[in-house]
């Protein structure tokens, strides 16, 4: 049996992956260079089901985008 610690840390380290990573180029991509705000931010999870009836996680940070300001 897995431990809670164990599962806990798994699941930490996969979403900062896919924020880090996936998140940063797709950002990047879409608003250009800057940075999105944490300190006004809204943080959903929801949850739903695909067409096989598997349940999946809906995650949406809504913040204000940052650019980085030019000197």
């Amino acid at each position: 049996m897995i431990s809670n610690d164990i599962k806990f840390t798994a699941n930490r380290k996969l979403l900062a992956t896919a924020v880090l990573l996936y998140g940063r180029d797709v950002a990047h991509e879409m608003f250009g260079d800057g940075i999105m705000s944490m300190i006004d931010v809204t943080i959903d999870v929801g949850k739903t089901t695909d067409e096989k009836g598997n349940e999946r996680m809906l995650l949406t940070f809504n913040g204000k985008w940052l650019k980085y300001a030019k000197w």
